[in-house]
């Protein structure tokens, strides 16, 4: 995809959360300042949310990011989703938010290549999931650790996607946490129904604005970059998405 945008010379705006797309994307920087495209790559809840957030938090040299996902399950469960989640999962504890309900397992994620590349002074980028649908957390507790039943998993997932749909739950909720010498912000995302929309929210804000002809957007965008945070914030809440921080 990235090569074919680059040959028509047409921006590029993509919502890939993966750590090893981005890996690939980062390393085409230099081709892509040649190509005067805008290259816009995991512009969705992840890596873009979560570095506006940042961003907009007023930290100057953030430490430690840890964003957590409790996604609306029984609306969102897919079996890509489903069978990405399993490869990406790592060995480790579930980690409690101590300001939203939600305790996730470690997931690999864009975060630790998209966040480092902004801010220098990271020392931890960590993105923690909950399945937020009963009894599927021992599951993916023993996935995480025995190989052979992720892959019972991954074989499974059509049918895992249909339990999901059942025992899922409904709202959705996204925690942020950033925490620097200057000090801690806290933002708490969350909604009944619809929270779903999050992951396109700034892909939406940054195809308009490409659009338009007025972006000055170029080359390799950092993801605290692709939208501004006031135009972020409000078009949540537009999708009736609430928003807390603290």
């Amino acid at each position: 995809l990235l090569d074919v945008a680059l040959e028509l010379g047409a921006d590029l705006v993509d919502l890939s959360d993966s750590a090893a797309y981005a890996t690939i994307v980062a390393a085409e920087r230099e081709r892509i300042a040649a190509g005067s495209i805008a290259v816009l790559t995991g512009c969705s809840a992840i890596s873009a949310v979560a570095a506006t957030l940042v961003r907009a938090s007023g930290i100057a040299a953030p430490r430690q990011v840890d964003l957590w996902l409790a996604p609306a399950s029984r609306e969102t469960a897919h079996v890509a989703t489903a069978r990405a989640m399993l490869a990406s999962i790592r060995p480790g504890p579930r980690v409690r938010c101590d300001f939203a309900p939600v305790r996730g397992f470690p997931v690999d994620s864009a975060l630790r290549v998209q966040l480092p590349a902004i801010w220098p002074s990271l020392e931890r980028a960590a993105f923690w999931v909950d399945p937020h649908a009963r009894g599927f957390a021992p599951l993916l507790a023993l996935a995480a650790r025995a190989r052979p039943l992720r892959i019972a998993l991954w074989l499974a997932a059509p049918v895992g996607v249909r339990l999901t749909r059942l025992l899922g739950a409904r709202d959705g909720i996204v925690a942020l946490r950033v925490a620097g010498a200057d000090g801690e912000a806290r933002w708490l995302l969350r909604a009944p129904r619809g929270s779903y929309r999050l992951a396109i929210a700034p892909a939406m804000l940054a195809v308009r604005d490409l659009a338009s002809g007025n972006s000055a957007l170029r080359g390799l965008v950092p993801a605290d970059r692709m939208v501004g945070a006031l135009d972020l914030l409000a078009y949540v809440q537009r999708l009736g998405i609430g928003i807390t921080r603290s």
